[in-house]
């Protein structure tokens, strides 16, 4: 009696790691950051190597533990801002970024930023999300 429930234990312990999904995104994974038509891509390639965000970037989805996923735009300042602003106006960026796990489908990271006057464009946009991500993975 005491053995069956002992390998019942185990085996409902097993089910239950085998069958988690991640909650983190783990330091040292490999992601692929899915290309797109105005560059955010690559804006947010620069970001996670300037913000130290401990991940590697590969050039292949199939090579990559996590699928970054990343949208954004950047809208430059109107005639009538430029003109108040004498020439020092900001325009506005936004993005939202969602983080895959590969094997899974697991959807373990979202953030969304918009800076309003934004010096940089689609730049502080994909170092917003950058800094949320490891923040993300440092449990903060």
């Amino acid at each position: 009696m005491r053995l069956s429930m002992t390998v019942l234990v185990v085996a409902v312990l097993m089910v239950a790691v085998t069958g988690a999904q991640p909650q983190r995104v783990a330091r040292g994974s490999k992601v692929f950051i899915e290309p797109n038509e105005n560059g955010m891509h690559t804006a947010l390639t620069g970001a996670i190597a300037k913000k130290k965000v401990p991940l590697t970037v590969v050039s292949s989805a199939d090579k990559a533990d996590y699928v970054i996923t990343v949208v954004g735009e950047h809208k430059r300042a109107g005639w009538a801002r430029t003109i108040m602003a004498g020439g020092y106006a900001r325009g506005d960026a936004n993005a939202s970024m969602t983080v895959e796990h590969r094997e899974s489908g697991t959807i373990v990271f979202a953030y969304n930023v918009e800076k309003g006057g934004a010096w940089k464009g689609i730049q502080s946009a994909a170092e917003a999300c950058a800094k949320h991500l490891k923040n993300h993975m440092e449990g903060k």
